[in-house]
């Protein structure tokens, strides 16, 4: 049951009023981060000038958390901060000479120009090395700002800026005190946030913020819609598939899934895909259909190699030998279906799908996509819906 709105704001008002309680965690962190300021010890390429800064806003942080100054105080710092390491990252750090050498943000670039000449955007990036895999609503996504600047960093800025400011706003909502743990843990490079920001990942996790929309739809029945961000989101990466399965894993065992919501999920699924092809059917035409990021994607699913520091992984090499890396597309889907489903079936009672996705998401980069030499490009494609599913937890699940 929802509080009418009065109601609610009030306690959000007196929450962010509230005086805050210097928690051991999170002076730890802001003194951990505060010590890497002042030693020097932070990642190749930091300006001074964001250390001195980062200094100043640290010790007003602390000074404040442990005068117990009311909670909003504390949290216009810890968004400060936020904002200082996003943007010298994005906007200094991002471009020094080891951008020349990162084909990610080249290839939405570089996809973006050939869409906006009129071409098949997969076409043309025989110069980047490797085949390009962005999805065409990553093009959509980025192409405005890519003609406006030459270049995706501000997208990438604005990416990390709205979600905390998702993270705060349910933070305040469920008061929970997440939201500075959590930006914390970003700035002080804990989970290799620093390797996503220096290598520019951020088009890899964009359509979190699609998914966070077709949660925000779906939890006020607007099923229609909600598909059409489900739709979008699919359509950035193939690997997002097990990102929606989880979540309609979480809405199928919830008990306002009906045969009715179902049907106008995914019929705003298709509306959502139709929309994001068509501009790419008409500009490609055939050509879009033979040389796609998709079909590329399924050609890669085929390798089967995984460490062999554990004995499921070993058993899982000696069955791709055995039965081959076509039939193995097959006995990975399956794993990954089967395992999903029987967590979701234990967590059916939570009211988001975010842990659900982060399971999905995890298995997906174990099971389903891995290969060696590992990468940590797609550490934050579970580590991001877990702290989602954090910010969107009462503190009493929390507990």
């Amino acid at each position: 049951m929802r509080l009418p709105n009065s109601i609610s704001e009030n306690t959000s008002s007196k929450y962010l009023k509230a005086r805050v309680y210097p928690f051991a965690i999170q002076s730890m962190l802001m003194l951990g981060f505060l010590y890497q300021q002042l030693t020097g010890i932070t990642e190749e390429g930091i300006p001074f000038a964001y250390s001195r800064a980062m200094i100043y806003v640290l010790i007003l942080g602390l000074f404040l958390l442990w005068l117990k100054a009311p909670r909003w105080t504390v949290y216009l710092v810890m968004f400060l901060i936020l904002v200082m390491h996003v943007y010298f990252y994005t906007q200094t750090i991002s471009k020094l000479g080891h951008d020349e050498v990162s084909t990610r943000d080249s290839a939405v670039e570089m996809t973006s120009l050939v869409f906006l000449h009129g071409e098949n955007p997969w076409n043309h990036v025989a110069e980047l090395g490797v085949p390009a895999t962005t999805g065409p609503a990553s093009i959509l996504c980025a192409f405005p700002i890519v003609f406006l600047f030459g270049e995706i960093n501000w997208l990438a800025f604005f990416f990390w800026i709205l979600f905390y400011a998702v993270l705060l706003s349910s933070d305040i909502q469920k008061k929970n005190n997440s939201f500075s743990v959590l930006v914390l843990f970003f700035v002080i490079n804990i989970f290799d946030f620093s390797h996503t920001l220096f290598w520019s990942l951020e088009e890899l996790y964009f359509p979190y913020l699609f998914v966070m929309l077709a949660y925000y739809f779906i939890n006020r029945r607007k099923f229609l819609v909600s598909g059409i961000f489900l739709g979008i989101t699919i359509l950035f990466r193939l690997n997002y598939v097990f990102v929606i399965l989880g979540f309609m894993l979480w809405f199928c065992l919830n008990k306002e899934c009906t045969r009715k919501s179902l049907y106008r999920i995914g019929l705003g699924f298709m509306f959502g895909v139709v929309i994001v092809l068509t501009p790419f059917i008409l500009v490609g035409g055939g050509e879009f259909w033979s040389n796609n990021p998709f079909t590329l994607s399924f050609s890669m699913s085929s390798v089967v190699v995984w460490p062999s520091n554990n004995i499921i992984f070993r058993a899982l090499n000696y069955l791709g030998r055995v039965i081959g890396a076509d039939a193995m597309k097959f006995v990975k889907l399956g794993l990954v279906v089967g395992v999903m489903v029987i967590i979701s079936l234990r967590i059916r009672h939570l009211k988001h799908p975010f842990w659900h996705i982060t399971v999905g998401a995890f298995l997906a980069h174990t099971i389903a996509w891995i290969n060696i030499p590992l990468s940590k490009d797609y550490e934050l494609f579970f580590i991001l819906p877990a702290f989602i599913a954090i910010a969107f937890t009462p503190p009493k699940v929390l507990e």
